[in-house]
């Protein structure tokens, strides 16, 4: 419903615009056992699970004929940083967060940062060496607009059968 990848195309972006890392050293996932992973400086940008905003998504019939669903979306987005100075990178693209060519590339795709956490410095041996690696947690409001045609009943014909009633009262239209 939520279109993922405009999520983590705006997450590229922003991610881009405050490292100049490129565009092939940001991953969704890390890569499967056996499968090499990005060298040196690289992040990965992954999405928990998306919650309801509202108790329900909201329905209306525009035109006639034009059945629309409007759906918001609470998501939690993880963002991580692998390899050299990933703390300090980490760093720069939650600073930059509020100004205007970042807060932009969220408006052009509709989505509003909620929250972040802090950033966390998560360095940890591998391979008897130390791998620097960063993490934050970003949630952010999405939304989605699914429209679809529907065929308007112009008549509905049916029948009532009333058992043991003295009287009917009024008319049935």
């Amino acid at each position: 419903m939520i279109p993922l990848q405009r999520v983590f195309d705006a997450f590229s972006e922003w991610i881009q615009a405050a490292t100049d890392v490129a565009p092939n050293k940001i991953v969704k996932k890390l890569p499967p056992n056996n499968s090499p992973e990005p060298t040196g400086l690289f992040f990965m940008v992954s999405f928990g699970n998306a919650k309801r905003v509202g108790q329900v998504d909201h329905v209306g019939y525009p035109d006639e004929g034009e059945y629309l669903l409007s759906a918001h979306r609470m998501i939690p987005v993880s963002v991580q940083a692998f390899g050299p100075e990933a703390y300090e990178k980490m760093l720069e693209v939650d600073r930059c967060r509020d100004i205007p060519t970042i807060k932009q590339i969220f408006i052009d795709a509709q989505i509003g940062i909620i929250r972040s956490s802090e950033v966390r410095d998560l360095s940890a041996l591998k391979s008897a060496r130390v791998e620097g690696r960063a993490q934050m947690d970003v949630f952010v409001y999405a939304g989605a607009l699914i429209s679809e045609s529907v065929d308007p009943a112009e008549q509905l014909d049916y029948t009532l059968e009333i058992e043991d009633a003295d009287e009917i009262a009024g008319e049935i239209t």
